[in-house]
């Protein structure tokens, strides 16, 4: 299968060994990894698998190319400020409130969680926190602004939350096409989407 970015595939996956990197750098390796995904796991697109499924396999690809961080999946600790405290994200508490009492469908209660889809971060410290994905499929029932909200809260660099993420992504997907349709990938920095 032919790379949805418009570049041939790599043989290998390239492997970055830096705990930083330059946006371009971010954007080649995060395009790779959904080719990779796309051609090796084209059933779950077409049978419209869970989100949870697809970041999971999407997280493993990841992680080949961060061989010295941690690429985690709905992550749920902040154990920078001690043992089992828990990951908290100042955003809209409301919108989350009203989710739970008129909303009880599980799916849509996962995507307003303060909890990223995935990061590539080092455990037990903020320090090196380099990259934070959010991923929803177009078909959702959810809007993207939480995940926004989310992305610019967690890559903020002056403000209430403690994590300052180099990167963020919010990569919207299509699922149900016989024919993979290549992923609207925003970008976030500095608490702010990149233009």
């Amino acid at each position: 299968m032919s790379s949805l970015f418009g570049r041939k595939p790599l043989d290998k996956a390239a492997v970055h060994d830096k705990t930083t990197t330059t946006f371009d750098e971010m954007q080649y390796l995060v395009m790779d990894c959904l080719d990779e995904l796309f051609c090796k796991d084209y059933p779950l697109f077409v049978n419209d698998v869970s989100e949870r499924a697809i970041t999971h396999k999407l997280a493993e690809y990841i992680q080949k190319r961060f061989p010295d961080l941690n690429v985690d999946c709905e992550y749920n600790r902040n154990t920078a400020l001690g043992p089992r405290h828990a990951k908290e994200l100042r955003v809209e508490r409301e919108e989350i409130v009203n989710h739970l009492v008129y909303n009880k469908d599980e799916e849509d209660l996962l995507a307003i969680s303060t909890y990223p889809d995935i990061i590539v971060h080092l455990r037990e410290t903020n320090d090196k926190n380099l990259l934070v994905i959010e991923v929803k499929k177009k078909n959702s029932r959810v809007t993207r602004d939480h995940d926004y909200k989310k992305l610019k809260a967690f890559t903020e660099i002056n403000g209430d939350n403690p994590y300052h993420y180099q990167y963020g992504a919010f990569i919207l997907l299509e699922t149900e096409n016989e024919e993979l349709q290549k992923p609207e990938i925003t970008w976030f920095a500095e608490g702010k989407e990149i233009k």
